[in-house]
């Protein structure tokens, strides 16, 4: 009887060893992802420039002199792309401005305080990316 329960007690203790590793293995693994989904969505653009090719690479198993090309062609994207950006920056901006004037009429005084701490933050992560 006392073997039995010593027998219960170990198989109860490597259970609960178990559980916990598998737990901790899954907190760690989603507090990982979601921090590089983070650094993706408004980190460094060469970030996500290594997260596409890298994917792209393993999903297309691409060679060394295709990846090498594939990135060329990432990069060169990219600065078309930013580019882009840069000549409809002002009309972008002014239907920003616009858009913002309208909350602010919306807002009460203490959430248009947030308001433009948000907008703050949000034009200071922007123009880190440029």
């Amino acid at each position: 009887m006392e073997n039995d329960m010593k027998n219960v007690k170990s198989a109860i203790c490597v259970l609960l060893i178990f559980i916990l590793g598998v737990g901790s293995g899954v907190l760690v693994t989603h507090i990982f992802y979601k921090s590089r989904m983070e650094q993706f969505l408004r980190g460094d653009p060469k970030v996500r420039e290594e997260i596409l090719l890298k994917r792209l690479s393993r999903k297309l198993e691409l060679d060394d002199r295709q990846r090498e090309r594939v990135r060329a062609l990432v990069e060169g994207t990219h600065t078309e792309m930013k580019n882009i950006r840069k000549q409809f920056r002002p009309q972008i901006e002014a239907v920003l401005a616009k858009s913002r004037a309208e909350m602010r009429k919306i807002l009460r005084p203490e959430q248009q305080k947030k308001f433009e701490q948000f907008v703050t933050r949000h034009k200071a992560r922007h123009e880190k990316d440029e």
